[in-house]
């Protein structure tokens, strides 16, 4: 996949995202039921759409992490405790 469609991915929003993976899973099935009829002339198509899948999976999981450590890293400076200690004391450090 061309760096500028994932560039042009990273700008989309969550929903965008998760609209452009729903209507792309879409067209593998349609791809898929055209090549089971005989009909599919490239079938290199199938596997194109399925990294362009696992692209989009992959940014949508980089925004929900980046989300998630932002509200992290808000409630820990209420706490005013550091990241690193209570991720030690979940895991059996020092308390």
């Amino acid at each position: 996949m061309k760096t500028q469609i994932k560039k042009e991915l990273h700008a989309k929003s969550l929903l965008e995202l998760k609209k452009q993976l729903k209507d792309v899973k879409d067209e593998v099935r349609s791809l898929r039921l055209d090549k089971e009829m005989g009909k599919l002339k490239n079938s290199s198509s199938l596997s194109l759409k399925r990294a362009e899948i696992a692209v989009i999976k992959t940014i949508i999981n980089e925004k929900s992490i980046e989300g998630k450590h932002i509200k992290i890293t808000k409630e820990d400076d209420k706490n005013k405790k550091p990241v690193a200690v209570k991720a030690i004391a979940g895991k059996g450090g020092k308390k």
